[in-house]
């Protein structure tokens, strides 16, 4: 019931970057699902973004740091990333990226070169 729904909810529904990835991504796939950690990718077809989703779906107590070798997604120099959520920028990483996660938590992330 979209109308009763708070501010926040709201927010994530109409997410403008989430909204976009949806419609301009490509080439899905599953990096990897090890130890409770999965990774997933696609491309923006349009401006060569990529967008990253972390998962940690352990049952473990203490966050867990998820990572990727960004040259798994063709990545081989300094890159931007954001927090699609929160539209934070992260910072500048190469070569690898990791976040802490708690236990069934997700991160979602556009990548930037």
């Amino acid at each position: 019931d979209l109308p009763s729904n708070d501010s926040f909810t709201l927010s994530l529904l109409t997410n403008e970057e989430v909204l976009k990835m949806h419609r301009e991504s490509t080439n899905v796939r599953q990096l990897y699902q090890e130890d409770g950690k999965v990774a997933v990718t696609s491309e923006n077809k349009h401006n060569g973004d990529v967008y990253l989703a972390l998962f940690n779906i352990s049952d473990d107590e203490l966050p867990e740091s998820v990572s990727i070798d960004l040259n798994d997604i063709n990545i081989d120099e300094e890159c931007t990333v954001i927090d699609i959520w929160s539209g934070e920028s992260l910072g500048k990483f190469s070569d690898t990226f990791s976040q802490e996660l708690a236990a069934h938590a997700s991160g979602l992330f556009l990548i930037r070169k």
